[in-house]
């Protein structure tokens, strides 16, 4: 916004609040705290949020709420965000209701009562809070807390994805995919809604549908409109699929670019590129660079083929008790995940 158009705006809404407009003195209150092109007046912002308050502006008390609870112009006092709180969730304000619901879903400032946070949550759902509606579809999905529950989740997934939440048009894709196999065409149309608004794991879903159908072509386009966008998995899929084909130089240069973004698994394979000589010339002090990188970021794959470098001495000093270090260590791993299976 302009500045000369800040300043008129400022001038409307100071005309209004002198009539005692609460949506004036709210939007005042929040204009000289945090508005770009208006001079911070951190006492003129207390002044007219409070006058708004009094006058039962539920915004006006929600931010009283929050600057109370961070310490911002006020001094930090978490009794009275939450009395602030609750005033504005009783106010029917969407924010603090979702705000409360999650306070007694994780005990904070309260006791915690999941009862009353799935009613304050489902409250500010029902008042058009996308979050509250990603929230209430995550909790039936993971059901720890709720009970797992997928038509509860698909529902609010759904509500939040026609509301214009493109996770949530990621998230009630995967559902109808992998929970409901009869319902793949509506799968497809959220994927395709998420990935046409930049969502590349919704992408990289479509890439995997039709590659599990053969038609490459289509994958390719998904894989490769998910890499161009970034998304480290994608070039590393590629990579794979290029490699699968013996076209080493282009799966060579998506394995690099996913590495730059810190992607293990393609450290892996371009370690045993340069430890097979595929498209590259052979070098295993490379490979050993990659397989290293890979293992201290926790890669189980790098540690077994440092451990069969180090038995066979391809590239360093055989040593058997470095094989075993690296053995053992993948071992560890691997039994960590079967703990948490």
């Amino acid at each position: 916004m302009e500045k000369d158009s800040i300043l008129s705006t400022l001038k409307h809404y100071q005309v209004l609040a002198e009539k005692g407009d609460s949506d004036a003195m709210y939007k005042l209150g929040v204009y000289y705290q945090e508005e770009e092109g208006v001079e911070k007046d951190l006492d003129k912002s207390l002044s007219y949020l409070q006058s708004s308050a009094e006058q039962g502006n539920s915004d006006a008390i929600y931010h009283l709420a929050v600057m109370y609870a961070e310490g911002v112009v006020v001094e930090k006092d978490t009794t009275k965000a939450l009395i602030y709180c609750k005033e504005a969730a009783t106010l029917g304000n969407d924010i603090a209701l979702f705000t409360l619901g999650v306070c007694y879903e994780k005990g904070v400032g309260v006791g915690k009562d999941i009862e009353k946070a799935i009613v304050y949550i489902k409250q500010s759902a029902d008042l058009g809070n996308i979050k509250a509606m990603v929230y209430l579809g995550y909790l039936y999905q993971e059901g720890e807390i709720t009970g797992r529950d997928i038509e509860q989740s698909v529902m609010y997934y759904k509500q939040a994805a026609d509301a214009g939440d493109i996770d949530a048009m990621f998230s009630v894709a995967v559902l109808y995919e992998y929970w409901s196999p009869k319902a793949i065409d509506n799968a497809l149309i959220y994927y395709c809604k998420a990935a046409d608004k930049g969502h590349t794991k919704a992408m990289i879903n479509l890439g995997g549908y039709y590659r599990e159908r053969d038609d490459s072509e289509r994958a390719l386009k998904y894989y490769k409109k998910a890499a161009e966008l970034g998304d480290d998995e994608a070039m590393f899929i590629l990579g794979v699929f290029y490699e699968k084909n013996e076209e080493y130089d282009k799966a060579l240069t998506y394995y690099k670019k996913s590495v730059g973004f810190g992607n293990i698994k393609s450290m892996v394979n371009l370690g045993n590129f340069y430890l097979k000589g595929l498209g590259v010339n052979q070098d295993f002090k490379q490979a050993l660079i990659y397989y290293k990188k890979a293992s201290k970021l926790g890669d189980p794959n790098a540690m077994m083929n440092l451990a069969l470098c180090y038995v066979s001495g391809v590239g360093v000093e055989r040593s058997i008790n470095k094989a075993l270090k690296y053995y053992k260590k993948r071992e560890g791993i691997n039994n960590e995940r079967r703990i948490y299976i």
